[in-house]
């Protein structure tokens, strides 16, 4: 099951809610992290045809992707270890010795186990693009406590799995707001503090965007550089 996606691809990434999924879809790409889920489907169907003999809705089957998850993680990681044993080893560093909540560095070991079931599950292929990907597993581990991890950026990034191409999709700070308004991931009536909270958090998060993008390009990574198109102009 496992796929040496290693040097194969093009991957996007970029500060949340400035349209990487949207790009995705205006260009008629695939995204890998549709693909995850589909598997992630797939593999919850098969058992529950196996026994119980009939075929279930979606979205029931959406409701066991936890559980999914679960029952091949390890394997995944196992296998992922065996190629990138340095990448996953500097990442559970950053993330687990960020002084950030709890909560949060939960979260962050929780986007690295699925980035790492994707390239476990999910085949690279013509018009595919990956994302929530180890890119993005970087950009949020490090972007938790920039002045924590910036001494092992240089060094997380060497090891990263790579792919053949990257596009990093910027944008101002209130576009990526505006895009997780949209998503519904931030409340559309946001006070001006929260606001300004917000657009502080999603700046920072663009720095090591362009940080990342550097890095990459010093290790000899192809990055095209795409501007976002999300509206300018907050609506709150």
């Amino acid at each position: 099951m496992v796929n040496d996606n290693n040097k194969f691809g093009v991957e996007i990434f970029g500060a949340p809610g400035v349209g990487k999924t949207t790009f995705i879809r205006k260009n008629g790409w695939i995204s890998s992290h549709d693909e995850y889920h589909k598997m992630l489907d797939d593999i919850a169907r098969n058992k529950f045809k196996k026994k119980y003999f009939i075929p279930f809705p979606a979205k029931i089957l959406r409701l066991f992707r936890e559980t999914t998850k679960s029952s091949i993680d390890e394997n995944a990681i196992r296998e992922f270890e065996k190629q990138y044993k340095e990448f996953i080893d500097l990442s559970i560093f950053i993330i687990f010795n960020s002084p950030v909540s709890a909560e949060r560095r939960i979260r962050c070991y929780k986007f690295l186990v699925n980035a790492i079931l994707s390239w476990w599950l999910v085949e690279d292929r013509a018009g595919m693009v990956w994302d929530e990907s180890f890119a993005k597993v970087v950009l949020y581990a490090c972007g938790m406590k920039p002045d924590f991890s910036w001494q092992y950026f240089s060094n997380v990034v060497k090891v990263m799995p790579k792919r053949d191409k990257y596009i990093f999709m910027d944008g101002l700070p209130e576009q990526g707001v505006i895009g997780q308004i949209n998503r519904g991931k931030f409340a559309n009536n946001l006070t001006m503090a929260e606001r300004e909270t917000k657009i502080n958090s999603s700046n920072k998060y663009r720095q090591v965007a362009e940080k990342l993008s550097e890095e990459l390009v010093y290790c000899g990574s192809e990055v095209e550089k795409q501007f976002s198109t999300i509206d300018e102009e907050l609506h709150i």
